[in-house]
């Protein structure tokens, strides 16, 4: 018997992210504020501005920041292939011997894109083997 599952799921796009013009306000603040930094340096510019701004008040400074849409994240991905064989032997009325083996081999992919090395591709294989003997005892 075998069987196979097939995910694809596509990856998110993130709204509200600062574009370039968005982030360059911000750069002056970096400075004691790692977090803001972090995000300005990993996070890449929208790509696509959505012509809505957020505003922020950073150091006593109000800012009005340019958002959009940053598309480009990382698809699901799930391929599973999954294999039983199983065998019986009746040796006669009293002695019986059965098994089973399952073998599951699978590909993941997941994670996010963004930044760029965060995206794991995983392929597993995995087997299960059982025996067992069942007799009838009769005193």
């Amino acid at each position: 018997m075998r069987w196979t599952d097939r995910e694809f799921a596509s990856g998110a796009n993130i709204t509200g992210a600062p574009t370039e013009a968005g982030k360059a306000p911000l750069r002056p603040f970096t400075s004691g504020r790692p977090a803001l930094a972090a995000v300005l340096e990993f996070l890449p510019a929208a790509q696509t501005g959505t012509g809505q701004t957020v505003a922020a008040n950073v150091g006593g400074h109000a800012l009005t920041i340019p958002v959009g849409t940053l598309a480009g994240a990382q698809p699901a991905k799930l391929n599973a292939w999954q294999w039983m064989v199983k065998g019986d032997h009746r040796f006669n009325d009293k002695h019986s011997l059965t098994s089973r083996v399952l073998i599951d081999t699978r590909e993941t992919i997941s994670g996010q894109s963004v930044p760029p090395g965060l995206t794991p591709q995983s392929p597993q294989k995995r087997y299960n083997a059982n025996a067992g003997v069942t007799s009838t005892l009769t005193f």
